[in-house]
């Protein structure tokens, strides 16, 4: 499941004319109080759409476009507390962004306070707030809520594991555009697992989102083909869509994406040596123990598996049964015993 808060400035994405004339007409907008030209000149100044990247005069820009009622740039400017751009970091504050925005009906802001509560960052933990959070956001067409809901039942994160309803909110999450949602249903529909096995529609699927650069796409692709249960059109030889997502997922693996190395791993645990697998593992193994030790229950969901698979760490019963505790302690019902 990811939990990583991604901010993303869809007002940057894409231009009338050039940027630079672009920023030019929101600049003078702006000064004629036009609060959402404010915002999204703000988004400008964070990536440097135009105008140099300044994170102050982001914050700024982005502040007018909050108080003149643009909801979007109280949003935005919520991820800014809560990353720490250009002001300090401060989660507390973000939400008080959040929450007001998604009050007043900003979907992408609800998911936000949805993540902080999901993990305690900033406010309370609080699993019930986080899924009607979410709830509302997916309601609303953030397919990023969707995802996090089905990721939820899945594991039982403070509800019980659900894995029809599960895939319910994957499925919803992927028709949105969520491709690490349409690489896991692709998955479900090329094991059979929660859903009758369908290999043609699954290969659609996990074709569409390989190509989005998701690399567990491109992965499971290549079990596809290496199980003999890939159209015809994509060969027979796995090797180049596991190549395709080692490239994807190398990236951001090495600038500290566990997920990304997660990917990676499995990788190399079904088509590199014996030697590549533990190298990679004698880093990763630790790292992810590190996080599970510091209560980050992803962390420990991963360390089962690594735990399972000998990858870093000892692959003994009882290490097993640790992790697995560790994981329930923190909320995660699917490896509570009863």
């Amino acid at each position: 499941m990811r939990v990583l808060l991604v901010f993303v400035l869809s007002t940057c994405s894409s231009f009338a004319t050039s940027p630079k004339s672009d920023a030019t007409e929101r600049s003078v907008a702006c000064e004629q109080g036009d609060a959402a030209a404010c915002g999204a000149l703000g988004g400008m100044h964070l990536v440097g759409a135009g105008v140099p990247v300044d994170n102050e005069k982001a914050v700024k820009l982005l502040t007018l476009g909050c108080d003149g009622g643009d909801l979007k740039s109280c949003t935005d400017l919520g991820a800014l507390h809560l990353s720490g751009t250009g002001v300090p970091a401060n989660g507390p504050v973000a939400a008080t962004y959040f929450k007001a925005a998604c009050e007043r009906g900003w979907p992408s802001a609800c998911h936000y306070l949805a993540v902080q509560h999901l993990l305690g960052n900033g406010v309370e933990r609080d699993m019930a707030k986080a899924i009607a959070l979410n709830e509302n956001a997916c309601k609303g067409g953030v397919a990023a809520a969707c995802g996090h809901i089905g990721g939820v039942y899945k594991l039982g994160y403070g509800v019980e594991p659900d894995l029809e309803r599960s895939l319910h909110y994957r499925s919803l999450a992927c028709d949105g555009g969520e491709l690490f949602s349409c690489a896991l249903l692709g998955a479900a529909l090329h094991n059979g697992t929660g859903l009758p096995a369908d290999p043609q529609r699954a290969a659609d699927i996990l074709i569409n989102a390989c190509r989005g650069n998701e690399p567990t796409a491109c992965f499971e692709l290549g079990q596809m083909v290496a199980n003999g249960n890939a159209p015809t059109a994509l060969g027979t030889d796995p090797d180049g869509m596991y190549q395709r997502a080692m490239e994807i997922a190398l990236p951001p693996c090495q600038a500290g994406d566990s997920n990304a190395c997660m990917v990676a791993k499995d990788i190399l645990r079904v088509s590199g040596t014996a030697e590549q697998f533990q190298t990679f593992c004698s880093d990763l193994g630790p790292a992810v123990s590190k996080g599970c030790n510091e209560g980050v229950f992803t962390a420990c969901v991963d360390l089962i598996q690594l735990h399972t698979e000998g990858c870093g760490v000892p692959n003994t019963p009882e290490a097993i049964e640790v992790a697995k505790r560790q994981a329930c302690a923190l909320g995660v019902q699917l490896w509570c015993t009863p």
